[in-house]
């Protein structure tokens, strides 16, 4: 009696652990985010519009005060795929280089001459970009995410390690 015991609890055992296999293949435990601020929230990340005072002021701090940091190599890395089409409105549009300009619009130091306009940029394409979902009904994954354009560019440009 015991033994059929045993064989039954060892076989519903063994079907429990062939369901959560199933289940965990089929994707049932992995974890979703539903946009890229959900992500960075959950991930560490601390996004630039989450401070007390204006964001762009953040980014002009990052372009103008913090001159020994990345973040305008991030900047100058990323530009060319930061398309003014992707912002929710149009206000802010997208600087260039000025014809009076010689070098880059992005120089390694001193002042930038269009620090504002490109803040006020980023700081829309930011906003427009946090949102960000797959598709409808369906949730980000790691996976999915870090094989994203867009996020590369989020994570480099829009988000601090906190």
């Amino acid at each position: 009696m015991a033994s059929q015991a045993a064989m039954v609890g060892g076989g519903l055992l063994g079907a429990t652990v062939i369901g959560l296999g199933s289940a965990y293949a089929a994707g049932a435990f992995t974890v979703t985010y539903d946009d890229f601020l959900d992500y960075a929230n959950k991930n560490g990340f601390e996004y630039i519009g989450n401070k007390e005072t204006s964001n762009v002021l953040e980014i002009k701090k990052l372009l103008d005060v913090e001159q020994n940091n990345s973040y305008r190599g991030l900047l100058k890395k990323h530009w060319g795929n930061m398309n003014a089409n992707d912002l929710k409105e149009t206000l802010n549009p997208k600087p260039t280089k000025t014809s009076g300009e010689v070098g880059t619009l992005f120089p390694d130091t001193g002042a930038i001459s269009q620090s504002d306009e490109i803040s006020k940029f980023v700081k829309g394409w930011c906003e427009s970009k946090k949102d960000k979902t797959v598709g409808q009904d369906k949730k980000w994954t790691n996976e999915s995410i870090n094989k994203a354009l867009d996020w590369e560019i989020f994570r480099d440009i829009c988000l601090k390690s906190s």
